[in-house]
């Protein structure tokens, strides 16, 4: 009987105040007082203590948070619906971009080692430069729509990383049935490389307002007309790391500075070569301005939203020294 009374005297005691817990009450009031005084404390620990032992569940435990769902396939395929449009529309472009050679200069699969930054090298490294920044801006870009129309940002990284990779990895595959080109493990690389990059920026908190993959383009309309040995001339590609990220300097005019390391090439197009243009490699560190910090931190408009949002890949001209 004593044990079954154990719990309910202690909850007993644990609603009432101290002065009820003296052994003897006087109606004499400078002993009640006295009495009151010689009363010890009862800690919270002792009041957790049972018959049974400690108890370890006290009523002012915080419930356990419920563990984020494992990524699965049920999450890649419920995702990947939702931009089944959009893939759509980039394999038919990588397809009919590529038929053509496929279909009139096509041969057996086959490999092709294409260098890297090397001076043999067609483009002295910058379509590598070229490739991962494209599979970077696919990779966001996928991630970002996921997010928007699945409400899910758990998953929708990785969802568009696999889905960039495997549209570029179909491209690849094309070119191994070209003769002028061949499938290109270097290419494969960085294509890993960017995706990789988007995946660490959309997943590691806060790296996404501070880390930029860009490419600055200064197009020129010419006698080089629009192919892509001629326009990778004209552009550079670095990571910026803007200091309006930083929860110290987003609130000062620092925010408007950004620190940018990167790559570019020059003198390699058949254009520079006829004009007798010497070829050069430049690995750069410089500064530039942040026109992002210009916007709103949250944009309400469409319009400033996607501005603000391309120029998480795009420098504008002449906003960067170096």
């Amino acid at each position: 009987m004593k044990t079954i009374l154990y719990p309910f005297a202690i909850f007993a005691l644990s609603c009432t105040p101290a002065l009820a817990l003296e052994p003897s009450a006087t109606p004499d009031a400078a002993g009640a007082e006295a009495d009151a005084d010689s009363v010890e404390p009862v800690s919270a620990d002792a009041l957790m203590v049972t018959s049974s032992g400690p108890d370890m569940n006290p009523p002012d435990s915080l419930p356990v948070p419920p563990p984020a769902e494992p990524y699965r396939l049920s999450t890649f395929s419920r995702q990947a619906k939702s931009v089944r449009w959009e893939v759509l529309a980039a394999a038919s472009a990588i397809t009919a971009t590529r038929l053509a050679d496929v279909t009139t200069g096509g041969s057996g699969f086959h490999f092709k080692n294409e260098g890297w930054f090397g001076k043999s090298t067609y483009s002295l490294g910058m379509d590598k430069m070229h490739h991962a920044w494209k599979t970077y801006v696919i990779t966001d870009v996928m991630e970002s729509i996921i997010r928007r129309r699945t409400g899910e940002k758990a998953g929708a990284a990785k969802t568009g990383a696999i889905i960039s990779l495997g549209l570029l990895t179909y491209g690849e595959i094309m070119d191994g049935f070209t003769a002028r080109t061949g499938f290109s493990n270097q290419d494969m690389t960085v294509h890993l490389a960017g995706a990789g990059l988007s995946l660490l920026r959309n997943t590691v908190p806060g790296l996404r307002d501070k880390l930029d993959f860009r490419m600055e383009f200064k197009p020129t309309f010419g006698a080089e007309g629009l192919h892509l040995v001629d326009q990778l001339e004209k552009r550079k590609y670095f990571v910026s790391a803007q200091l309006s990220g930083f929860k110290s300097t987003r609130d000062t005019p620092w925010r408007f500075l950004e620190l940018h390391m990167g790559y570019y090439a020059r003198g390699f197009s058949d254009r520079s070569k006829l004009a007798g243009e010497p070829q050069k490699r430049r690995v750069f560190l410089g500064l530039g301005f942040n026109v992002q910090a210009l916007f709103s931190r949250q944009p309400k408009s469409r319009i400033e939203r996607y501005a603000k949002g391309m120029l998480d890949y795009v420098q504008i001209p002449y906003t960067l020294v170096n």
